[in-house]
């Protein structure tokens, strides 16, 4: 419990020296819309967005598995319909 308050303090100290390091105003520019914000604010924005994606998207190895599973238990069942003497398929 200790560790945890800390490790939380420690970051917390962190992001605020990094947001008095970073106060500069930055210009973003998106199609036809321009908006100026502190240059701190769009990283940890940035940031946060990129972990809800992460979070939010399957990623491609849980698919591969998923779809190798499939494969698998295709490749079983029709293995046990091969193997299924003929009466007990009606």
């Amino acid at each position: 419990m200790r560790f945890k308050v800390v490790l939380m303090l420690f970051i917390s100290m962190a992001l605020v020296v990094f947001a008095l390091q970073n106060t500069e105003v930055v210009s973003i520019k998106v199609w036809f819309w321009q908006i100026q914000r502190p240059l701190a604010l769009v990283i940890l924005l940035c940031l946060a967005f990129g972990i809800l994606i992460g979070i939010a998207l399957p990623t491609g190895k849980k698919q591969i598995t998923s779809k190798q599973q499939n494969m698998n238990k295709k490749a079983e069942l029709e293995s046990i319909h091969e193997d299924a003497p003929e009466n007990m398929l009606k």
